[in-house]
């Protein structure tokens, strides 16, 4: 008998407003996206957002605690405590049909 092993990595965004894991998946998971439009004859902005469709057994996390101040040029680091727990609800970061 043969296991497939496949992993995961999930990113979760951490900000002043999130809390727990849950919430920065979730806003990992939303993001601006630019495309150039010839209609428009620019670069359009618009927000777009993915979803998880497969889990496998395991699923790595990464906490992405840095971002860029534009104002400073430089880089800082967010030292928020967010809360994790061992058991992730699948019920809230996934599509309608999940595949398993």
């Amino acid at each position: 008998m043969q296991e497939d092993n496949t992993a995961y990595t999930v990113k979760c965004n951490i900000d002043s407003e999130v809390n727990n894991l849950t919430d920065g998946i979730k806003l990992a998971l939303k993001d601006d996206r630019e495309k150039n439009s010839e209609k428009l004859g620019r670069l359009a902005v618009f927000t777009g957002s993915s979803a998880i469709t497969k889990l496998s057994p395991y699923m790595t996390v990464q906490m992405v605690r840095f971002f860029y101040k534009v104002q400073a040029a430089q880089k800082a680091k967010i030292l928020r405590k967010v809360l994790a727990s061992i058991i992730l609800k699948r019920s809230v970061i996934h599509k309608q049909k999940l595949a398993l």
